[in-house]
């Protein structure tokens, strides 16, 4: 009795790790994400509502993050142009299967984005400059830190600022048609913004190791 109790224990450990296999599968390599079908049906705000929900979700169990090495430091801004193409399906030629691809780069590579979104404000293509406006909204969202160890009192206060940060761009939304003298300002406010924020989207030599070993999941 003793030896088949010992043997159903032992079994266990396989099992258990063939379930978390199985999750972590089916979390991180299943296709596509919740809303996409629908997203081009609403209106600009409403989108940017239900990306700021989900980019929340993802950030609590890391699921922007890659999965085992990170080289989104390297992205350039000639890629990050194509996604932006691709995904809005701005030349009317992408499939759905690259639109949601390309959509799903742009929201997990956040803070990476940010320095290569501000020199298209000033593309020659107005579609390309409005949606690039729109994506640097959440890709220049910080992480709040975490509350639960060290000095609780500094990380509440260093989130009370992230989060003051945060709301300052929420709404500076390129949603219709807007005049050259608003582009113009809307343009503007991102360059002084990124003027006082640069550091926070740059990463030095040993920053970009440190991320390409542990900014995964």
């Amino acid at each position: 009795m003793l030896q088949y109790t010992i043997k159903r224990l032992l079994l266990t450990i396989p099992t258990f790790l063939f379930i978390s296999l199985l999750l972590f599968l089916v979390l991180n390599i299943a296709p596509g994400r919740p809303g996409a079908a629908n997203s081009g049906q609403q209106g600009e705000s409403t989108q940017q509502e239900q990306k700021e929900s989900f980019r929340i979700f993802k950030e609590q169990f890391n699921l922007d993050k890659p999965i085992l090495l990170n080289m989104r430091f390297n992205d350039t801004q000639e890629e990050v142009r194509e996604w932006l193409v691709a995904a809005y399906n701005l030349e009317g030629n992408a499939t759905a299967a690259e639109r949601i691809a390309a959509q799903e780069t742009l929201d997990d590579h956040g803070n990476y984005l940010v320095r290569h979104l501000l020199p298209l404000l000033a593309d020659p293509d107005i579609e390309v400059r409005k949606v690039a406006n729109n994506v640097l909204i959440p890709a220049s969202q910080l992480r709040f830190v975490s509350e639960r160890r060290g000095d609780i009192d500094a990380a509440r206060k260093q989130n009370r600022e992230i989060s003051k940060r945060n709301q300052r761009v929420k709404g500076w939304v390129w949603d219709g048609d807007l005049s050259e003298a608003e582009q113009a300002a809307l343009a503007a406010g991102w360059k002084d913004w990124y003027a006082e924020n640069q550091a926070d989207y740059t990463w030095t030599t040993t920053e970009k190791a440190e991320a390409f070993f542990f900014d995964t999941r």
